[in-house]
């Protein structure tokens, strides 16, 4: 038995419930429990050349999350195996619902799904063409636009934060860029005034830069992930001072907006 879990006190839990569950059963014969901190949909969580049973309680994952996780299990997941879904069901054709049914859970009843996989598992050719989601998914772009965010030319800054507030709508963007370690440079746009050479001496060159980063900080923190890279950055603080100093009406606006909207606060 093998879990996958993304949020470090969750998995924290799930290795308490383990060793409960250990000293519970005690010397019986069991399943091996394993558990692993990391994105379900870069893990190889199924067993090879055999059928599986797998469960994804799907009821606050993204669209792009499930998407990430259809595309991982046809590749992992043998043909006439199982996935039980909670909430959500997988966006693909290699897999057909045989059932649906109302489970308890905590917040009241979820629907579950029972999918069975068909056909074969997908294989894509190391010559096909990426397009541009595939482009943008590639960790090697997440990296450009982290250099790009953190670069002196205010134009370069600026076409950086705004491809950003774009990408960042996919959560699994928003990860790799939060590997490749973007968030303290547009954290820095935000605090960035008006001094260097390359801002041309004028405050108002600073307001379309600064409107581009306030459209990423919301499209990053609009998943957990983010919201709380952006909040261990310092994003709040910047947004406020930018609420309360920039020359711009539409920019106060929007700053304070954002802090309301994503981080729910003022």
């Amino acid at each position: 038995i093998k879990g996958v879990e993304v949020l470090p006190d969750l998995h924290c839990v799930a290795e308490r419930a383990a060793a409960r569950y250990d000293r519970l059963v005690g010397s019986i014969p069991k399943s091996d429990l394993v558990f692993h901190l990391g994105d379900a949909a870069k893990t190889d969580w199924a067993p090879q050349n055999r059928p599986s049973l797998v469960l994804m309680h799907a009821t606050g994952f993204s669209d792009e999350l499930m998407l990430d996780l259809s595309r991982h299990a046809e590749s992992q997941i043998e043909p006439g195996s199982f996935v039980v879904t909670l909430t959500l069901r997988l966006p693909s054709a290699e897999f057909e619902i045989i059932d649906s049914f109302e489970v308890p859970c905590s917040w009241g009843y979820a629907n579950a799904q029972v999918h069975r996989r068909v056909g074969v598992p997908l294989k894509t050719s190391a010559h096909e063409p990426l397009g541009i989601t595939g482009v943008v998914y590639q960790a090697s772009f997440a990296k450009l636009l982290s250099a790009c965010v953190g670069a002196e030319d205010i134009n370069i800054a600026r076409e950086a934060a705004a491809t950003l507030g774009f990408a960042g709508r996919a959560e699994r963007t928003t990860r790799q860029l939060i590997e490749a370690g973007a968030i303290k440079p547009l954290v820095n746009l935000l605090q960035r005034k008006v001094g260097n050479q390359a801002h041309g001496g004028a405050p108002d060159v600073l307001v379309p830069m600064h409107a581009a980063a306030i459209l990423a900080v919301r499209s990053i923190g609009s998943h957990l992930c983010g919201q709380d890279s952006l909040e261990a950055a310092g994003a709040p603080s910047a947004l406020r001072s930018l609420a309360a100093q920039s020359s711009s009406v539409s920019v106060r606006t929007a700053a304070a907006s954002c802090l309301v909207d994503v981080f729910d606060s003022m």
